[in-house]
C-alpha cells in the first residue's frame, strides 16, 4: 500500500483536499484508528464520490454497487459477522483458493494478512461504499443473539444453570471462527518474531498489540463480542480454568508451527473491561546459545569470559525482564560446558534443554522453591550452579554458602545497573561482608533495536537533538547520524533485530572495602569507572556512532551517567 506521504501528494495534486485539510484528515485517523480514506470523508474534507473515484483510480481497484448486485451466501461462513462491520468489508464469492471481497477502503498490508489468514484464502479486494456493506451484512448474515444478557443471572443461578452456561463457553470457544482467529493471532506472532502478545480489552475495543524486538506494535485486533470465546479458547489450549474470571490464571502450551514446536506461556488477569491476556512465545528453534552471538562488542566478551571461568564465587546479570538475562546465562552455561564438570540449574521456568546439565524446575506449589532446591543441590556435588533469579534473602543466602564452598555461583537479579546488584542484595538483607567476600563480579544488560540494513540512511539532527544526547553542534561533523525510514522488510518500522549493551562491574579490593563500609550504588558507580568501567550509556553510545542503533535507542533504553 502506499505511503500516507504519497497519498497526500496526489490528493493535494487532484485538489481533492489541501495540504492543511490533509494533515488534519491524518491526525484524526490516528486519533480514531480509523483508515486516511474514512478521515477524510467523515472530516468533511471531500466528498465520498470523489474519494471512491481516486481510490478506483490510484489503486486500479474495481468499484462495484452492491444494492442489487447477488452476493454467494456460502461465502459468508469465511468472515464472522462482527469481523465483517469491524473492518467493513463483506465476501462475495470463494474461488477455491482466493476469496473475493467487497471493503470501503484498500486494504492495508496487516489487515490483509489478518483476513487471510482467517479465511485461509488469499484475498482479492474490490471496493465498495460503507452504506452498501453495511446494508449487505445486515441483510444476508444471520444475526445469532449471543446471551450476554443472560450470562450475569446463570452464573448466580443454580448449579445446574452455572454448568450449562461452562458448556456454551466451550461450545462457544470451540465455533471454527474462534479457533481459526487463535490460531491466526498465534502463527502470525510467531511468523513476525515476536516475543509476547498482548490482547487487552476496553469499553469499546480490544486492543492487539505483538511485542517485536522489545517494542509492542498495534495489529488489527477482532471485535469486542468475540473477546470472551477468544478468552476461553486460549484458556482451554493452556489447561486453565475456563469458568474462572474473577482471579489471575498462569498456564502453559505447546503447539506447532510449520515443523517447529514453540512453547507458550499464558498469564491472564482480570480487568474492569474483561481479562486481559500477555502470551509470552519462546521458540526454542531460534535460540542460540553462542556469546558471541548475544551482540556484545569483543572487549566487552573478554571480560565477561574472565570473569565466568573463576572456579568460585558468585556472578550476576541484572537487568529488567525482557533485557536477555537468561539468553545470556545460557550462553555462559554452554561456553562453561565441560564433561569433567557438573553443571546443575535451577530455573522458573526451563526456558531450554541442555544435554549433559541437570536442570531442576521450581515448583512453588509443592513447596520446590529456589531456596528449597538450593539446599538439595549441595549434596550432588556441583562444580557450577545456575540459580534463575535470587529472588529473597534465603535464595541469597543460601546461594552465598555455595560460593563460600568452593562453587561458582551465576543468578539474576532486578537492579538498574550493575553497581546496584551488591546494594540491592545488602537491601534484602545480606551482611555487606558476605557480599564482598563472594561477589565477583555483576554486569547489566539491555536489548537494543537495530536499524534497519535496508532503509538505514545518514540525516543531519536539529541542534535540539544534538544538545539532547550531549554533542556540541560543532562537533556533530565527526559523527554519522542514522535513521530506518521503514520498509516492507522490517514492516515499516526502520529496525531488525537486537543487540545488546552493557556494563561490567568488577570488583577489586578497593571496591569490596566500599561494600563492606555501606557505599551507596552511586559511589561504587563512579569509583568503578575510575578503575576503567565503561558504563551502559558509553556502551550504547559507542554503538551509535558505528551505526547499528539510532540516538533514540540510546536515550530509550539507558540514563546518563551521574560524575
Amino acid at each position: 500500500m502506499a505511503s500516507i506521504e504519497t497519498i497526500g501528494k496526489r490528493l493535494v495534486e487532484l485538489n481533492i483536499v489541501n495540504d492543511d485539510e490533509f494533515s488534519q484528515a491524518v491526525e484524526q485517523a490516528k486519533a480514531t484508528r480509523s483508515s486516511i480514506f474514512s478521515a477524510i470523508v467523515d472530516g468533511g474534507f471531500a466528498a465520498e464520490d470523489s474519494i471512491y473515484k481516486f481510490l478506483e483510480e490510484f489503486y486500479r481497484l474495481p468499484f462495484l454497487s452492491l444494492e442489487h448486485m447477488e452476493i454467494d451466501k456460502d461465502s459468508l461462513v469465511f468472515i464472522p459477522e462482527d469481523i465483517a462491520l469491524q473492518y467493513m468489508i463483506i465476501p462475495l464469492y470463494d474461488l477455491g483458493d482466493e476469496l473475493a471481497i467487497a471493503a470501503s477502503t484498500p486494504l492495508d498490508v496487516y489487515t490483509k494478512d489478518y483476513i487471510q489468514g482467517l479465511t485461509r484464502r488469499k484475498v482479492v479486494n474490490f471496493l465498495a461504499t460503507k452504506k452498501d456493506i453495511f446494508n449487505a451484512v445486515k441483510r444476508l448474515y444471520i444475526t445469532v443473539d449471543s446471551g450476554d444478557s443472560n450470562v450475569q443471572s446463570m452464573l448466580e443461578g443454580e448449579t445446574e444453570e452455572k454448568e450449562s452456561y461452562l458448556r456454551d463457553l466451550i461450545k462457544e470457544a470451540e465455533k471454527a471462527p474462534v479457533v481459526k482467529l487463535v490460531n491466526f493471532i498465534l502463527t502470525q506472532a510467531i511468523e513476525h518474531k515476536s516475543s509476547d502478545i498482548h490482547i487487552e480489552p476496553y469499553e469499546d475495543r480490544v486492543h492487539l498489540r505483538y511485542r517485536i524486538d522489545g517494542a509492542l506494535y498495534d495489529y488489527p485486533a477482532p471485535p469486542l463480542p468475540m473477546h470472551r470465546a477468544l478468552v476461553s479458547r486460549i484458556k482451554i489450549i493452556s489447561a486453565l480454568d475456563i469458568a474462572e474470571r474473577r482471579l489471575p490464571q498462569s498456564g502453559r502450551a505447546e503447539i506447532k508451527v510449520k515443523d517447529r514446536t514453540v512453547d507458550l506461556r499464558v498469564s491472564i488477569i482480570p480487568t474492569i473491561h474483561g481479562e486481559n491476556v500477555v502470551i509470552r512465545i519462546l521458540d526454542k528453534t531460534s535460540v542460540r546459545l553462542d556469546l558471541e552471538t548475544l551482540g556484545f562488542d569483543a572487549g566487552f566478551l573478554e571480560k565477561l569470559k574472565e570473569v565466568i571461568i573463576k572456579p568460585h564465587g558468585i556472578f550476576l546479570v541484572t537487568g529488567p525482564t525482557g533485557s536477555g538475562k537468561t539468553s545470556t546465562l545460557y550462553s555462559c552455561l554452554q561456553n562453561l560446558h565441560d564433561p569433567k564438570k557438573k553443571i546443575i540449574t535451577i530455573e522458573d521456568p526451563i526456558e531450554f534443554n541442555f544435554m549433559g546439565i541437570s536442570q531442576i524446575p521450581v515448583r512453588e506449589d509443592i513447596g520446590l522453591t529456589f531456596a528449597a532446591s538450593l539446599r538439595s543441590v549441595l549434596r550432588h556435588d556441583p562444580d557450577i550452579i545456575m540459580v534463575g533469579e535470587m529472588r529473597d534473602l534465603e535464595s541469597a543466602e543460601i546461594g552465598i554458602r555455595c560460593a563460600l564452598t568452593g562453587h561458582m555461583v551465576l543468578s539474576t537479579l532486578h537492579t538498574n545497573d550493575a553497581p546496584s546488584a551488591a546494594t540491592r542484595l545488602v537491601d534484602m538483607g545480606v551482611a555487606p561482608f558476605l557480599i564482598s567476600s563472594t561477589l565477583i563480579a555483576s554486569m547489566a544488560q539491555r536489548l537494543m533495536r537495530r536499524l534497519c540494513p535496508y532503509c538505514k540512511e545518514s540525516y543531519t539532527p536539529s541542534r535540539e537533538i544534538l544538545e539532547e544526547i550531549g554533542v556540541q553542534h560543532n562537533k556533530a561533523r565527526d559523527y554519522t547520524f542514522y535513521v530506518g525510514r521503514g520498509c516492507a522488510k522490517c514492516s515499516q518500522t526502520g529496525y531488525s533485530g537486537r543487540t545488546a549493551t552493557g556494563e561490567m562491574f568488577v570488583l577489586n579490593e578497593h571496591i569490596r572495602g566500599m561494600i563492606n563500609e555501606g557505599a551507596s550504588s552511586t559511589s561504587l558507580k563512579q569509583v568503578a569507572a575510575r578503575f576503567g568501567m565503561e558504563t551502559m550509556r558509553q556502551n550504547a553510545f559507542r554503538k551509535f556512532r558505528e551505526g547499528l542503533t539510532s540516538w533514540e535507542e540510546v536515550l530509550r533504553i539507558t540514563t546518563a551517567d551521574e560524575h
